[in-house]
């Protein structure tokens, strides 16, 4: 049994038989059977609130098992934001000055990205010193994250300014298209984690490729 909680904590309940249990302080509303699944639509009372967010209280861990000491930390701008800047300038090269800046890291503090961190050099283990002053990273570099996690952070946060994802693999292009972020609780150990609904439309076309 799957139970999704949306953001008024009202939730569905994904059950493979009509029969389930719930306490007579929350109240079933309707059931409706799709594809052999049914969805109970339930409104929770006193739901205690789970927040679930990124990068809370995270401990990440180079790929020799030592940790990335840290006191701070900041979120990076999205890739190729510099691109965005002549578009929505109105004077010719009025943002240029900006395009030079260089990124300068916090003693102590990390700098976020999709998929790497930045950090300085001198914050970092003995086991992965560098020549550079500031060290990227790559999450899969490191020995702590699972790639499910970094899959749904980039997605996450992609998805707050776009409502669909085009993707093309194998002549095949994937249309994901994003509904809502909501929680999900597991019965068996009940514990709560991040999801969003998602669908996903599949079409074929044939795709010529130019040879250069």
């Amino acid at each position: 049994m799957i139970v999704e909680i949306l953001k008024s904590k009202d939730a569905y309940v994904y059950t493979s038989d009509l029969s389930f249990h719930i306490p007579h302080k929350h109240k079933h509303l309707t059931t409706e059977k799709i594809n052999n699944i049914y969805i109970h639509f339930i409104k929770f009372i006193n739901l205690p609130n789970n927040n679930l967010s990124k990068f809370t209280n995270f401990h990440f861990k180079c790929k020799h098992g030592k940790n990335l000491n840290y006191i701070t930390s900041n979120k990076l701008p999205s890739e190729n934001w510099d691109e965005l800047i002549e578009f929505w300038s109105c004077h010719n090269n009025e943002f240029a000055s900006i395009k030079n800046l260089t990124i300068k890291i916090r003693p102590k503090g990390i700098l976020l990205s999709s998929f790497y961190l930045l950090i300085n050099n001198e914050d970092l283990p003995s086991c992965c010193k560098s020549q550079e002053n500031t060290v990227k990273i790559w999450f899969n570099e490191l020995s702590c994250l699972d790639h499910k996690n970094i899959s749904y952070d980039y997605l996450e946060e992609y998805f707050l300014n776009n409502n669909a994802l085009i993707i093309c693999y194998n002549n095949v292009y994937y249309e994901i298209k994003f509904f809502y972020t909501c929680q999900n609780l597991i019965i068996k150990n009940l514990i709560f984690n991040r999801c969003m609904k998602l669908g996903i439309k599949e079409k074929k076309e044939n795709i010529n490729y130019l040879k250069i």
